[in-house]
């Protein structure tokens, strides 16, 4: 197992220079390409007086090199809920330059040294998904980031190991960009950019990484609550180490049927663009969620969820729209939607 180098520093510490960053699903794409890409679009951005940056990139590659250039460039980063043209308008108030660059070719001798960041300085602006209503922006500090990351490896990095990470979940929005990109430069875990949101992929991008290893799949309810309806799931050879699933919960029938092929039901992780990840479960013996590490739920008067989260920028308690059961031992139960929206 490599070994765990903060976001902030990433740049400036280095991997080996044959550590496997990705795979595009032709080839390798090692640490000495990388973050050669990422010093040369860094000299690049350094040359720009605009200082907001929107990313449209549908490549998670080009995506990931783009936003640590930007922060390495002292640029702040804008993440669009999706990439529609009609997005790009209404956000206009928002971003001074669009981050559409041609990747630059690897440079031996760029001019640029990529160096420390400051984690509480370096800026992203990212939007909600817009499923409960219009898309809302929200500004992290990479610090934020960061502060989870810690607590997911925390939990999870154990059992994980080396495993390369696939995945089903576009990484525009906070749940893939965190799990999909962030967590395995975080761990030097190779990450896959192809995505495996089709059974006939899945099975593909298993069978292909499960020559080198374990594996990890990062999905959501809509993928997995399908999945056990288009293939057998004991066809998910080699079986992953874990299943992720976040941005809803997973229907108990779906969980079910994971647990009957698997003898494990998919780890799902509940939580928003604004509050980060809130708790976790397994549905094996019940429906209760455990709060992450360092945080603390409450339950206001009229059932709503709050939360004191060192993932927020201050411990001030944070109302969320979802009511809850709270449960002796700490955990809760959700009881659904307290607003209109569903």
């Amino acid at each position: 197992m490599t070994m765990l180098i903060p976001l902030h520093s990433l740049l400036g510490t280095g991997r080996a220079q044959e550590h496997r960053v990705c795979h595009d699903g032709q080839r390798w794409v090692h640490w000495d390409e990388f973050s050669a890409h990422v010093a040369a679009l860094t000299e690049r951005l350094q040359s720009r007086t605009e200082e907001r940056w929107l990313l449209t990139h549908d490549d998670p590659y080009v995506f990931i090199v783009s936003l640590l250039a930007l922060l390495h460039a002292g640029k702040r980063a804008v993440i669009p809920p999706n990439t529609q043209p009609g997005t790009r308008i209404d956000l206009a108030h928002a971003f001074d330059a669009v981050a559409d660059e041609v990747l630059p070719a690897p440079e031996a001798h760029a001019q640029v040294a990529l160096t420390r960041l400051d984690p509480h300085a370096a800026l992203i602006d990212i939007y909600t998904s817009g499923s409960t209503g219009e898309p809302k922006q929200v500004c992290k500090t990479l610090a934020q980031f960061e502060a989870e990351l810690t607590v997911l490896e925390s939990l999870w990095g154990g059992t994980m190991g080396s495993a390369s990470m696939l995945s089903s979940v576009p990484h525009l929005h906070f749940y893939g960009l965190l799990f999909r990109l962030f967590w395995p430069l975080y761990a030097g875990r190779t990450f896959d950019l192809i995505t495996s949101a089709r059974p006939d992929t899945l099975l593909e991008r298993l069978a292909f990484f499960g020559q080198f290893g374990a594996t990890v799949f990062v999905s959501s309810p809509a993928v997995l609550s399908r999945l056990p309806e288009l293939i057998p799931l004991n066809s998910l050879q080699p079986e992953p180490l874990i299943i992720f699933s976040s941005g809803g919960p997973l229907p108990a029938a779906a969980a079910a049927a994971f647990h009957q092929a698997l003898g494990w039901a998919p780890t799902e992780v509940f939580g928003s663009t604004e509050t980060g990840g809130v708790a976790w479960r397994r549905q094996e013996a019940d429906d209760f969620w455990t709060p992450m590490p360092g945080l603390h739920v409450g339950r206001e008067d009229d059932g709503a969820l709050s939360l004191c989260s060192p993932y927020l920028p201050d411990m001030t308690p944070w109302r969320m729209d979802d009511a809850v059961e709270l449960h002796p031992d700490g955990r809760f139960r959700l009881c659904g939607r307290l607003d209109r929206v569903v």
